[in-house]
């Protein structure tokens, strides 16, 4: 049930199939599951319990001595139950991005995290979703390293969840070129972040159109501000929404950006 939204980048759905299974044998993977879902399930009932803050301190109480050994092994398990417990960390009152934080240490200092595939890439994109959200709302820089993303096989593959992956990343490198460390940028870099993004449109196959679309925004006879848009797969919904994103971003980055996103802005790709 809560695997949907975690797993909508991913066409094996790694979260949803094995975390649970891993779970079974390791208590940490375990009690993080638990802190999100039942922290999830405080947000839809509005009926609060400490279930959740008990789990997520058990999870604690082993995360910590892990993090703290040198001899400890760094693997896709820990990271998979950092990615959960950040998840768990954004529902509750007060954000203060312990979690998001430690994940990007832990993520940067373990070189082939994404380039390992499975889980391990699974959780890696999870995570840059995670910074980005932050980065965007709070306009700070993102704390994960874009390049070593290159090395991903979302980049070889052509899933519709790859395709997605792809398009996220070219939005971080959009924040991370308005608010990195001295983000200074000329006119020539938000070129290159306009062409990237019309050269991912220009890649993405046929069937990612909408089934329908409805652009006066009336569905069942209730008008809206919004126009209706059918997608076949969660995916590519996904896409739209973060393609959205970038050109609004790159409008304010530069006044030339618009003309050379014209050939796909999103209306006349709907």
């Amino acid at each position: 049930m809560f695997s949907f939204q975690i797993d909508i980048c991913d066409p094996s759905k790694r979260f949803g199939r094995e975390v649970p299974k891993r779970a079974r044998q390791l208590p940490l993977l375990a009690y993080s599951i638990l802190a999100f879902s039942s922290r999830h399930q405080v947000m839809i009932t509005g009926i609060d319990d400490e279930k959740s803050e008990e789990y997520h301190s058990h999870a604690l109480r082993i995360l910590i001595p892990i993090l703290d050994d040198p001899m400890s092994s760094l693997d896709e398990n820990l990271l998979a139950a950092a990615v959960l417990l950040r998840l768990y960390e954004e529902m509750c009152d007060v954000d203060i991005g312990t979690h998001l934080i430690g994940c990007a240490r832990l993520w940067n200092n373990i070189p082939d995290f994404i380039a390992e595939g499975g889980l391990s890439e699974a959780a890696s994109w999870i995570l840059l979703r995670q910074n980005l959200h932050i980065s965007l709302i709070k306009g700070e820089p993102m704390q994960v390293d874009l390049n070593k993303y290159r090395r991903s096989r979302s980049f070889i593959e052509t899933t519709d969840e790859d395709f997605a992956n792809r398009i996220i990343l070219i939005c971080c490198q959009v924040l991370e070129t308005f608010f990195g460390p001295g983000a200074q940028p000329d006119y020539e870099a938000w070129v290159h972040l306009g062409k990237e993004v019309a050269l991912w449109h220009d890649s993405i196959p046929a069937h990612y159109h909408p089934y329908h679309s409805d652009m006066e925004g009336g569905s069942a006879g209730v008008k809206s501000a919004f126009p209706v848009v059918w997608m076949m797969n969660p995916a590519r919904g996904e896409c739209i929404e973060y393609l959205l994103s970038e050109e609004n971003n790159l409008c304010f980055g530069s006044y030339g950006i618009p003309a050379l996103l014209s050939s796909s802005h999103p209306a006349a790709y709907l």
